[in-house]
């Protein structure tokens, strides 16, 4: 590393750190009299705080560009950049780089890389919070101030493309939605298909339900991929690297898989644990919280996996689920809900259509993973010293 010394130094050293204080109750108001009050998680957002209350006496006060960080209950560790000055309670801490107001965002991105170290300082008690000294004691990168204000530079450049895939993924899910609503129920269809009938059918009509059972007798040794519930997820379905020995299982593992099934999470399948089984080998078994769908093609399954995920099926599982003590559906719940059933055709434009956004979808989801994945190596590098952050020969700013 440039500064050719010890890779981390604490936080304290190069940060200035306020612990909130509550001003007294009688000053507050909601009328926007005196200075806007943050007290922690209620006025939070994804970005900057919204104020929800006033005070005439205010004690602390931050600056614009803090970094503020609850201290205290359950929502220990989460953060927002401070888009003005705000009075801070007890709740809630700013941070800003003692020498580059610019260089503060390092902090913050340092602050969540060691989160997890920080909250166990604040573990053991039956009222979580973390003080001054816990924050002070943060590892971060030892640059100077020029080379802190390039490193969060660098990771604001990371986190402005995840924010921006975010916003096109969001985009892209409301088009998918508005676009399957149309086309299932008909109110938009493509002109070679406007005069077909539309018939419903019950899925126990065009699906053979839980085709294939593992039976008491199997082998205790007989070695299979076991798909649980937590294993789907969004139309997908992600499988176990090792194999499990039938003896070892649970008992729920018994509904054998085949390539081009469709399986439906019957447990809280408000979820919408969907997905389409893509992979061809022999040795797949699911759990009994869900329902096989096993279609005549592969076409029909994909169209099925695009109607699962529509409102016309979501109204008809929240009607089924009404009363229940329990949010699960039997296989006769399953085997009853009825769905558009129009032609060969169409089902199997529909299916490309619907299906060739959830891939683009799918795509854009994991750029922005492999984003994650590179900011938090980076973030790692500049801990250990592993990575140099270079700067120009520019003299630094003055500032005021």
């Amino acid at each position: 590393m440039s500064n050719g010394s010890k890779a981390t130094i604490p936080l304290g050293q190069i940060a200035e750190i306020d612990m909130g204080t509550s001003p007294p109750g009688t000053s507050y108001n909601k009328e926007g009299i005196g200075v806007p009050l943050i007290n922690g998680p209620t006025e939070f957002t994804d970005n900057s705080p919204v104020p929800q209350q006033w005070t005439t006496e205010p004690t602390r006060v931050c600056r614009k560009g803090d970094i503020l960080i609850c201290v205290r209950g359950a929502s220990t560790g989460r953060m927002n950049t401070a888009d003005r000055e705000y009075c801070i309670g007890r709740g809630v801490a700013a941070i800003r780089d003692r020498e580059d107001p610019l260089a503060t965002p390092l902090l913050r991105y340092v602050i969540e890389h060691q989160l997890p170290s920080l909250l166990r300082f604040a573990t053991g008690s039956t009222f979580v919070a973390v003080d001054k000294k816990a924050i002070s004691n943060i590892p971060v990168p030892a640059f100077d101030a020029r080379q802190r204000r390039e490193a969060a530079r660098l990771l604001n450049r990371s986190e402005e493309v995840e924010l921006l895939l975010s916003r096109i993924i969001t985009a892209k899910r409301k088009f998918q939605r508005g676009l399957m609503q149309e086309l299932l129920t008909g109110r938009r269809r493509f002109p070679e298909f406007q005069h077909d009938p539309r018939p419903t059918v019950a899925l126990r009509e065009v699906t053979i339900i839980n085709p294939d059972t593992l039976p008491e007798s199997t082998d205790d040794y007989f070695r299979f991929h076991y798909i649980d519930i937590s294993s789907v997820s969004d139309g997908r379905v992600t499988i176990p690297v090792s194999a499990i020995a039938f003896r070892d299982a649970p008992s729920r593992a018994r509904r054998i898989v085949r390539q081009y099934d469709v399986l439906f999470s019957t447990v809280r399948p408000y979820l919408k644990g969907f997905a389409i089984v893509e992979d061809d080998r022999r040795d797949l078994v699911c759990s009994t919280g869900f329902a096989v769908l096993r279609a005549a093609t592969k076409a029909d399954a994909q169209y099925l996996l695009e109607v699962l995920f529509s409102d016309v099926v979501g109204r008809q599982v929240h009607a089924r689920l009404v009363g229940s003590s329990f949010p699960a559906l039997n296989n006769d719940d399953v085997a009853n809900i009825r769905i558009p059933w129009p032609s060969a055709p169409e089902r199997a434009k529909i299916s490309h259509v619907l299906g060739a956004i959830r891939r683009e979808i799918h795509l854009l989801e994991e750029m922005r993973a492999r984003f994650e994945t590179a900011k938090r190596g980076l973030m790692q590098k500049l801990l250990t010293g592993e990575l140099t952050v270079p700067v120009s020969s520019e003299p630094e700013p003055v500032h005021a």
